[in-house]
């Protein structure tokens, strides 16, 4: 079953009391932890209560369908990719070439080893408008960053360039999420290796000259 073919709604009126948001919020955690165990069509509004340790009058009071839920979702993944990049944007200018492609790789393997939920509603369809939305905001903040770490390229080259690295982050996510504890490190230092090499032929190998010796002792860890 396909998310689009579902009614569309968002979430129900959000409560404002604290107590209500911390019910609310426990109903997300326990969305999320089902969904990335079972997949989005697999789970249902019963799973969700369960695991929730609530009623599925309560899931229901808050969210009408599992869509609803999805999409609350969503919005929250977006927001928490907004906090946790918004200082990577100040700093890239200063960094060298290895040294953004490293942080970018551990930015998406850690937000994965957080959210486990987020690849399962990013592919649940791409043609949905939540994943566009949330894909668009990436594409928007690669490119950000792109042209931040090298201003003199074109944006029409940084968005290319910001495609084709947020396609290498996603190829990672889902090998990352795929493999096991062990194997995870060792994928995470070939994505970097990846998209280093990348960048330095797309943007250049460091903004100065000893921008090139830091970008080696990455390269060479990994």
């Amino acid at each position: 079953m396909n998310i689009s073919s579902q009614h569309s709604a968002g979430p129900r009126r959000l409560p404002q009391q604290k107590r209500g948001q911390r019910r609310v919020a426990a109903l997300m955690e326990a969305a999320a932890a089902v969904l990335a165990e079972s997949g989005y069509d697999a789970a249902t509004m019963t799973d969700i209560a369960k695991r929730a340790d609530a009623s599925i009058g309560a899931l229901y009071r808050f969210f009408p369908n599992k869509l609803s839920i999805a999409q609350a979702l969503r919005g929250h993944y977006t927001k928490q990719f907004h906090v946790r990049w918004a200082p990577l944007k100040a700093e890239v200018k200063h960094m060298t070439v290895a040294g953004l492609a490293e942080r970018l790789i551990i930015a998406m393997a850690d937000f994965v080893d957080s959210y486990p939920a987020f690849l399962v509603l990013l592919e649940v369809s791409a043609s949905t408008q939540g994943s566009a939305t949330i894909r668009r905001d990436l594409l928007r903040r690669v490119e950000g960053l792109i042209l931040a770490r090298s201003p003199r390229i074109t944006r029409a080259k940084a968005s290319r360039f910001a495609i084709v690295t947020l396609n290498i982050m996603g190829t990672l996510a889902h090998v990352y999420a795929g493999a096991s504890q062990r194997e995870r490190p060792v994928y995470v230092n070939e994505f970097k290796i990846l998209l280093a090499r990348y960048l330095e032929a797309r943007i250049g190998n460091g903004a100065v000259a000893r921008g090139r010796k830091k970008d080696e002792d990455i390269l060479a860890a990994c």
